[in-house]
């Protein structure tokens, strides 16, 4: 219903009202898709690392907060291995904030790391908000060209 409404205003050369329209479908989905992510990540606990030159960066993760973290130069499962076992009885008693959830995302999601251990279920469902991704897509590239436009 509401993509029809904002084709028709598209048609109808109403392009402010079609973004507007746009926009509010998209920090629906944008919102839905963190959520699901991060509840996600709260949901399981993590042993991932990351090389950074010479060195690797060790974390363990647990319920999406940073529990523990090593940087070695060898011996990546040892300290994996050493890590998981040292926060495995670790509780996470308080909520753990939306954004440091969101910081340990964005490391996790980080193109060259690698998850050594997944305890639990880290996943998205196939019918869930990402399936609607092109909304916020859509209104991302609207935002890049407007600021490119604007520039010039």
């Amino acid at each position: 219903m509401v993509e029809r409404q904002i084709a028709d205003h598209a048609a109808g050369l109403d392009y402010e009202r079609a973004a507007e329209l746009r926009d509010g479908v998209s920090a629906v989905v944008d919102g839905a898709m963190r959520a699901q992510r991060l509840g996600s990540l709260a949901r399981c606990s993590i042993v991932a690392v990351r090389p950074d030159g010479e060195w690797w960066d060790v974390v363990a993760v647990r319920r999406g907060a940073l529990v523990g973290s090593e940087r070695v130069r060898a011996g990546v499962w040892e300290a994996a291995d050493r890590l998981r076992a040292l926060t495995s009885d670790l509780g996470v008693d308080s909520p753990v904030l939306v954004e440091e959830r969101e910081l340990v995302s964005r490391w996790i999601e980080t193109p060259g790391t690698r998850l050594l251990y997944v305890d639990g279920e880290w996943s998205s469902p196939v019918d869930g908000a990402g399936r609607h991704a092109r909304w916020v897509d859509a209104r991302r590239a609207d935002r890049t060209v407007t600021g490119v436009l604007r520039r010039t």
